[in-house]
């Protein structure tokens, strides 16, 4: 385990490097999205859009990961009822907040009708929240749990059973389920994961893991080489499926199979090692800090562009969707400065 003489000092070196790329991951993904499913499949401009989503697909692992890695630590103070008063709270006000902000975008864009459907579809969409919402619900939902998993990784027995069965339920069950003609674990892995949650949880805890384990240089080696396998791996699956079909199947771009975890422990682990090359450049710096905001922010000005017919495959995707993703983080960090100046903006939205 991690010790260190001052625990108010506490702080991971890579913390912000792996919050820079995995903000920069879901934006390669939401960028690309809407492009990609608009493509004949096995064009060049999609195949170029299904390399960068799955490069993207990193993002919401190394978010859930270096939240396990800082929260699980022993040495890390910790207070649940400042947890719930703080952070949770945050949370909780950033969604309700989001989703109303959205629902009005929303049905700006798509006409509202002052009706009893109207209004219906108004509350709906407040209360589920926009796609990318359900981080925040799935993360309270871990945070809530903290005790228990602080509490669990003191035991390492105990907390060596729960990453094992955790990586059974959340990720190998639902590997072999999207192998064709093959799901015996269907119904197993349905009941199981409304028990006990889903991949995240193995995520949150694989973190902790890895931000104490000290690895042999074979075994580092050989997990960085994970990731280039895991990365063709997924593109291959996902190109031959879609050809076979006709249509976009990226059922392997999911969190919830062995490739995923395999591309996301190997990021992980190569940030930890190779952390202090970066760690000192403002801009990474920055866009972390702000990473939440622009999680939140984002699809706002996305969803504008995509009205302005701007889009990844607008030109050439190679050059069009990083582009894009510089243009959704200059926007959302011009808001979040205006927000800044209010208060209620300074302390929930940002």
């Amino acid at each position: 385990m991690i010790h260190m003489e001052d625990k108010k000092k506490f702080w991971l070196y890579y913390n912000d490097i792996v919050r820079f790329l995995a903000i920069i991951g879901v934006l390669f993904i939401h960028t690309t999205a809407y492009a990609w499913s608009s493509q004949e499949v096995g064009t060049f401009n999609w195949n170029i859009l299904s390399v960068y989503n799955c490069l993207g697909r990193i993002g919401v692992p190394l978010f859930v990961m270096i939240s396990g890695a800082i929260w699980l630590n022993p040495n890390k103070e910790f207070d649940f009822l400042k947890l719930v008063k703080k952070n949770i709270k945050k949370l909780v006000i950033a969604f309700l907040s989001w989703t109303w902000i959205y629902s009005i975008a929303y049905m700006i864009g798509m006409g509202f009708k002052f009706d009893v459907d109207g209004i219906r579809i108004f509350i709906e969409q407040c209360l589920v929240g926009h796609y990318h919402m359900w981080y925040l619900q799935m993360i309270i939902a871990l945070y809530m749990c903290l005790p228990i998993w602080r509490y669990i990784v003191i035991n390492e027995k105990i907390y060596m059973y729960l990453l094992r069965f955790s990586l059974i339920v959340g990720i190998i069950f639902p590997t072999i389920n999207e192998i064709p003609y093959i799901n015996v674990f269907d119904n197993i892995y349905k009941n199981c994961h409304f028990a006990i949650g889903s991949e995240y949880l193995f995520y949150f805890l694989v973190g902790y893991y890895l931000s104490y384990k000290n690895i042999s240089k074979k075994g580092k080696t050989i997990i960085w080489f994970c990731f280039p396998i895991a990365l063709v791996s997924r593109i291959a699956i996902t190109y031959f499926t879609s050809l076979s079909c006709d249509t976009l199947k990226y059922d392997f771009y999911d969190d919830n199979n062995i490739l995923a975890i395999m591309q996301a422990i190997s990021a992980f682990c190569f940030i930890k090692e190779y952390a202090n090359f970066l760690k000192d450049k403002k801009v990474v710096r920055f866009i972390s800090k702000y990473s939440f905001f622009i999680y939140m922010a984002h699809d706002l000005f996305l969803q504008i562009l995509f009205l302005f017919g701007i889009n990844a495959s607008v030109i050439n995707p190679i050059i069009m969707t990083p582009i894009i993703v510089a243009i959704l983080i200059i926007l959302c960090m011009c808001l979040g400065w205006l927000l800044s100046k209010w208060k209620f903006g300074r302390k929930y939205l940002i």
